[in-house]
């Protein structure tokens, strides 16, 4: 049975053994350990690089060159086109009668809201 799974078939547990063993690094001896420890503990020591100032920079310059070549705020339609609307919407020339092209549950609201 392997020890990092024990539901692992023989043949699987083979193959590990073999990749172990073909990958695994050459023995070192005691100058060596000693070149590669002094090599990773001058590299935690070293300063880490600072991420942020360059992300913020790069997010602040994004947003204000969107936001020069975005256009600003759209202009609301004026009232004439509302009215243009209101006028194809109604069947009839009546603009009092705009039950008639309410859904039902419309009509029943506002019904209900009249004083």
């Amino acid at each position: 049975m392997s020890q990092l799974d024990p539901t692992l078939p023989p043949d699987a547990e083979r193959f590990v053994a073999r990749l172990r063993a073909d990958y695994a690094p050459p023995p070192r001896d005691a100058l060596q350990h000693a070149a590669f420890t002094r090599a990773v503990q001058r590299r935690v020591r070293r300063r880490t690089v600072w991420v942020w100032p360059p992300l913020l920079a790069a997010t602040a310059a994004t947003a204000l060159a969107l936001w020069m070549v975005l256009p600003g705020q759209p202009t609301p339609p004026s009232v004439s086109h509302g009215h243009a609307l209101l006028a194809l919407a109604l069947t009839d020339d009546d603009p009092t009668n705009a039950d008639d092209i309410l859904p039902a549950d419309y009509v029943d609201i506002a019904e209900a809201l009249e004083l």
